[in-house]
């Protein structure tokens, strides 16, 4: 294969006093072409200085939900005199006797909050952990395990009016009340909202322990390096200082000329290979750094996927073979230096013309460059594929029909939803089901997935580790049957991540949506409906919204007992 210039190969690197560096090095592949033109009309454009300049003709000839969304550029400078205020409350909390931090949001307030948790869990502050969810048995899982009189809540919302989060939060703080009474309960309660919400008002009011106002021009999925993930990222011990000087660094390469500048070319290759139809980003990663991949998927879907364009991240899944993937992949590997991993494989992807990007870290505090640098690649990659990426239009479509089911149910006290298609056993279907069991209609859905396509399995089942064993195992079957990228988001949760990107992005998905009975409910505090309607409610309004964006969707709903039902499905799919 004829290799790309010394120029475009030639690892791109970050130092940090004598050792430190990030490494990125692409292998354009079929793409070399393209490529290269897109760098040459990124220079004609002026591309980075106009980013710098926030130049809103890059993206749309309107400036709205571009100008006022880009105070990610400069943030890493602000949050450096928050630094001491925040470890000064840690310090505070850890005297006092508090144990744990439960952050409660959803998207980009908790994605980024959840890979701290995971990656830098052994720096000696708080326990972390994040919960975003509607599904009843994984509440009151986190319920009954934690310690109301030892636990700080975080309730983290850039509008202030965020359905999930603030619904947990009127659930934690009753829980709160129980356990250590009224008068006490606010101090167990921290905000991170933007200034004017009703969640900043309700904080003050209530007498929240604090009550935190991040900058309203930062975006929910562009926020890792804002108070929305530092705060919580300082109150489990991580070194705010250490993630801001990585994304320092990057941020002074960003504004350097394009043959050096690590992010905008990234971002330029992206964007070049979304243009052409190479749009299933394929993430790997150590387990170790998984949870970026999961940050990152949030970041890219919502970013790119409008307009009938988009990028699709595929994570969670093991390498195969060359010949078990269609035409449409990008392979991204993330390690550490000296793991050497995946390198071998990967070279064999290289040979026979795929697109291949190699990131190494120097150590895990270079997530913080690393948060920098796909933020700009994202926004560049959006240039280049013609799209606006600090919006995302389609997230509302669902929200309005969940809000919609959620009148219908008000008014008669059920939803009002057909008969099935197809009933086999504890399995009912609803959507094209041209068969007569559930093993085949799941199998013809899989199989159906054109050319360009890709199945997405989205479960309402809830998160315990027993139902997402079983659950890969169905993705697994999904690859098999339909030959085409997989991928697997726990709802509502992937609402916010990928579902922008399920309705606005490029046609020809498959969406199989998995719902269940649940077995034990909770009320919302003052609320007429409890989560598990609330959770019903979602899927119900995104599988609407999915069909109104012409897409094709097979509902499958488990009635009883869902592990059984479950198993009993992939027992029926082997």
């Amino acid at each position: 294969m004829k290799m790309l210039s010394t120029r475009l190969l030639l690892p791109l690197r970050r130092r940090l006093g004598a050792s430190k560096v990030i490494n990125l090095s692409i292998n354009p592949g079929k793409v070399e072409e393209g490529y290269r033109n897109a760098l040459n009309d990124a220079e004609k454009a002026d591309l980075v200085e106009r980013v710098w300049k926030r130049d809103f003709t890059l993206w749309s000839t309107s400036p709205d939900e571009i100008v006022d969304r880009l105070g990610w550029l400069d943030a890493h400078e602000r949050m450096r005199g928050e630094i001491k205020g925040i470890l000064a409350l840690k310090d505070t909390l850890i005297a006092e006797g508090y144990e744990r931090v439960l952050l409660l949001g959803m998207g980009g307030s908790s994605l980024a909050p959840e890979l701290f948790a995971k990656v830098f869990n052994d720096c000696g502050g708080l326990s972390l952990e994040v919960l975003d969810t509607t599904v009843p048995a994984d509440i009151i899982e986190v319920s009954g395990r934690i310690d109301p009189q030892k636990t700080l809540f975080i309730v983290s919302s850039k509008s202030g009016t965020t359905v999930e989060p603030i619904s947990l939060m009127k659930h934690f703080f009753n829980l709160t009340v129980e356990c250590v009474g009224e008068r006490e309960a606010p101090s167990h309660f921290v905000a991170i909202t933007t200034p004017g919400t009703k969640l900043a008002e309700h904080a003050d009011k209530s007498g929240f322990r604090a009550n935190y106002l991040n900058d309203p021009e930062i975006g929910g999925r562009y926020s890792a390096l804002s108070l929305v993930g530092l705060v919580p990222a300082a109150l489990a011990g991580v070194d705010n200082s250490r993630l801001l000087d990585s994304a320092e660094s990057e941020v002074k390469r960003a504004k350097g000329v394009l043959a050096l500048n690590l992010a905008a070319s990234l971002g330029v290759f992206l964007g070049e290979c979304g243009r052409v139809g190479l749009d299933k980003l394929t993430l790997l990663a150590p387990k170790a750094l998984r949870p970026f991949s999961d940050w990152v998927e949030q970041l890219i879907a919502e970013s790119t996927g409008k307009d009938g364009r988009g990028l699709l991240p595929v994570i969670q899944e093991g390498l195969g073979d060359p010949e078990d993937y269609d035409d449409d992949r990008v392979f991204i590997s993330l390690s550490m230096m000296g793991d050497d991993f995946l390198s071998g494989p990967l070279e064999k992807f290289s040979n026979e013309g795929y697109p291949v990007i190699r990131i190494e870290l120097d150590e895990r505090y270079d997530i913080g460059g690393l948060f920098f640098i796909f933020e700009f690649a994202t926004a560049v990659a959006g240039w280049r594929m013609g799209i606006q990426p600090f919006n995302q239009p389609d997230v509302e479509a669902a929200k309005e029909s969940a809000r919609q089911a959620l009148a219908e149910y008000a008014l008669k006290g059920s939803f009002n939803t057909p008969n099935p298609d197809l009933t086999d056993g504890p399995i009912a279907l609803y959507g094209e089901t041209v068969s007569n069991s559930a093993r085949e209609a799941i199998d013809n859905f899989f199989q159906s997935t054109g050319e360009g396509g890709y199945v997405a399995i989205q479960s309402y089942l809830g998160r315990a580790p027993s139902i997402l064993e079983v659950l890969n195992k169905l993705k697994m079957e999904a690859v098999r049957e339909s030959g085409k990228a997989v991928t697997l988001g726990v709802g509502p949760r992937f609402l916010h991540s990928t579902g922008q990107l399920h309705k606005g992005g490029a046609p020809g998905g498959r969406y199989l949506q998995l719902t269940g009975d649940d077995e034990m409910d909770i009320k919302i505090p003052a609320e007429e409906m409890t989560f598990g309607v609330l959770k019903d409610a979602q899927a119900l309004g995104d599988a609407a919204a999915l069909e109104r964006a012409g897409r094709r969707v097979l509902r499958v709903h488990i009635s009883g007992d869902v592990m059984d039902g479950l198993s009993s499905l992939i027992g029926r799919l082997r």
